[in-house]
C-alpha cells in the first residue's frame, strides 16, 4: 500500500508531502501504479526545486520514503504553486481512483 500524506496551506498552495511504501501490484520494476506514482512525485520535486522564488527542504529516507516541505513561496509565485499543488492533487486523486486498493491520500489543512 502507498500512503500520500499532505498539508496544504488555507489557500490550498502544498506546505508538506510524505510518500511511503509500494503498491505491489506486480513483479519489482514493472509495478505500473508505482511506476505512476513515483513519476507523478519525482516530477513535483523536479519542478517545484527548480522554481524560482521557491525554498524546498526534500529527502529519500530510504527506498520508499520521501518527504517534502516548502519552506518559503514568494508572493509572486504562490498562484503557480498553487496551480502545481492542484495538477498534483488531480493526478493523485486520479491514480487513486483506478487503483483504490492500492493508494491512500490524506490532506490536512494548515495555517501559517
Amino acid at each position: 500500500m502507498i500512503r500520500l500524506r499532505l498539508s496544504l496551506e488555507t489557500d490550498g498552495c502544498l506546505s508538506a508531502l510524505r510518500a511511503e511504501g509500494h503498491a505491489r501490484q506486480g513483479k519489482a520494476g514493472s509495478d505500473l501504479v508505482c511506476a505512476a506514482f513515483t513519476a507523478l512525485v519525482k516530477a513535483l520535486f523536479n519542478l517545484l526545486s527548480t522554481a524560482d522564488g521557491i525554498q524546498l527542504e526534500a529527502r529519500a529516507e530510504r527506498e520508499g520514503i520521501a518527504c517534502l516541505r516548502v519552506l518559503s513561496c514568494t508572493p509572486e509565485r504562490r498562484s503557480w504553486l498553487k496551480g502545481v499543488t492542484d495538477f498534483f492533487l488531480r493526478g493523485m486523486a486520479d491514480l487513486k481512483q483506478d487503483y483504490p486498493e492500492t493508494i491512500t491520500i490524506e490532506v490536512n489543512n494548515t495555517c501559517k
